[in-house]
């Protein structure tokens, strides 16, 4: 009875062994599979520093909006006129020429002061509000794209580690369960092997 009871649970383990160690393999491949199909995310840098850089470059192509710009330059060349005429009418106005030009080339000065500043402002502030972009896209890739394969890339490396353990544990539960059957063999050798093995 010890030796039927012996080849017995070595036959369980046997199976048992087997069955862990196909499962464990299957494991082993799914991770492997995983692993293989993953492509480590590259990230490049955001475009809109490459716009900020020509922002940057062309600063002195705008300013403000021409037709504002114009405006003030048809203004200031009608109150030009209009003090020269002035002149004309008053004893001594051609020596109001200089002072009406003086003024006027101040104006225009301002003017392009102006256009020059609003110009400088206008390209910072595209410049930060493309640095917020950039920055929300990087947040983006990062939950999205980077964490997604890191947590799929621990998955698969766990597969692997739990499919060799399972494996490992199968070989090791089949190889008892054919020495309990060995064993139990061994115990009775008259009722269960053949009698041409003596």
């Amino acid at each position: 009875m010890p030796a039927t009871a012996a080849l017995i649970g070595g036959g369980v383990n046997l199976v048992g062994g087997l069955i862990k160690g196909i499962v464990g393999g299957g494991q082993r491949r799914r991770g492997r599979n995983l692993l293989n199909s993953l492509q480590y995310p590259t990230e490049s840098i955001p475009q809109e520093e490459y716009q900020n850089q020509q922002l940057a470059q062309q600063q002195a192509a705008s300013g403000l909006p021409s037709e504002q710009y114009n405006n003030a330059m048809r203004d200031i060349q009608r109150q030009q006129m209009t003090a020269i005429r002035n002149a004309h009418d008053r004893r001594g106005g051609l020596g109001l020429i200089s002072t009406i030009q003086q003024g006027s080339n101040d104006a225009t000065n301002n003017l392009n002061a102006q256009d020059a500043s609003l110009r400088l402002q206008n390209q910072r502030n595209l410049m930060n509000v493309n640095n917020q972009l950039a920055g929300w896209k990087d947040k983006v890739w990062q939950n999205n794209v980077l964490n997604k394969y890191n947590r799929d890339y621990a998955y698969g490396m766990g597969l692997v580690g739990m499919g060799n353990q399972n494996f490992i544990g199968g070989v090791d539960q089949a190889l008892s369960g054919v020495g309990q059957g060995i064993y139990g063999a061994t115990m009775n050798p008259n009722k269960l092997l053949p009698q041409y093995i003596y």
